[in-house]
């Protein structure tokens, strides 16, 4: 580390070998005043290290409660002469995230890693405080700096629940089925049951067969719309388990690039597709509150 504050350390070190060597030319104080001298050195030049650096830029793309995240974090050198070496990034709180090690940083250069963050929340929070620390030049002594961006983001609510999207309610399961066969197109096959469809999709002939409830599955005959309604999760107890079932729904409807909307109680969103009708109808679940679903 050929700098100014190089040269500074290497001076100490050397008056106080020069006082060591003086006080009765005693190798017992020469040793002492070696590693004191190290000692110091190793200080200032760890400080020094981590004090080079600055968070640039801390962002995400799409954010979702209890799952794995990737944060993206620029780091720039601001000094025009040292690098910064062996610098550990980690996010504040999550000491089971293994650290992203910056290992060179350049004068006036950046770099960027790859951070990974589980929220536990669904909705409008900070992003996390990240913990730089440094053990340069000789890993004895360790210097810390915390970075915090004063930017907001929006956490979208987890996806996990059941898959496969309910059947319509029903007086007559045979009758329905025949219905959906004009409406949603063709009959392809069984699956089983899951707890969010209504009891009138089984179809009972099959099921008594087999010894397990199963309904129908249908090919789809044109453009199929989606409707996604809160009303459909009523076997679900917990709240923020239904938002996270409806989410995975929209994931689903998403993925597979069919228009679908989102229906709670009063509010119903407009058919569409893409990635803006993504992102509104998340963003509704991830701000949703007990008296918009009560």
């Amino acid at each position: 580390m050929p700098t100014g504050f190089g040269y500074a350390f290497a001076a100490v070190a050397v008056v106080l070998l020069i006082l060591a060597i003086g006080y009765m030319n005693n190798l017992l104080y020469v040793f002492v005043f070696l590693l004191i001298s190290m000692a110091l050195t190793s200080m200032l030049t760890t400080n020094k290290n981590v004090e080079l650096l600055q968070l640039d830029q801390l962002s995400a793309s799409l954010l979702y409660a209890n799952e794995k995240n990737i944060l993206t974090a620029t780091f720039k050198n601001k000094n025009n002469r040292a690098s910064i070496w062996d610098i550990f990034i980690k996010v504040r709180l999550s000491p089971d995230v293994a650290s992203q090690v910056l290992s060179q940083v350049k004068p006036f250069s950046s770099e960027t890693l790859s951070i990974q963050w589980t929220p536990t929340q669904r909705g409008l929070t900070q992003l996390p405080r990240l913990h730089a620390q440094s053990r340069f030049p000789f890993r004895l002594l360790v210097a810390w700096k915390y970075f915090e961006k004063d930017t907001q983001a929006i956490i979208y609510p987890q996806r996990k629940g059941t898959l496969s999207m309910p059947q319509l309610a029903g007086p007559s399961a045979e009758q329905e089925a025949n219905a959906l066969v004009d409406k949603d197109g063709f009959f392809r096959d069984y699956r089983e049951f899951q707890r969010t469809d209504s009891p009138s999709r089984i179809a009972w002939k099959k099921s008594m067969k087999l010894q397990k409830h199963l309904v129908k599955n249908f090919e789809s005959s044109g453009d199929k719309k989606v409707l996604i309604d809160w009303a459909t999760t009523t076997s679900i107890t917990h709240p923020e388990d239904r938002i996270s079932q409806i989410a995975l729904w929209i994931d689903s409807c998403h993925n597979t690039h069919v228009s679908y909307s989102l229906k709670i109680k009063d509010y119903q969103s407009p058919y569409a597709s893409g990635l803006q009708q993504y992102k509104q109808l998340m963003q509704k679940l991830a701000l949703l509150t007990p008296a918009e679903y009560q």
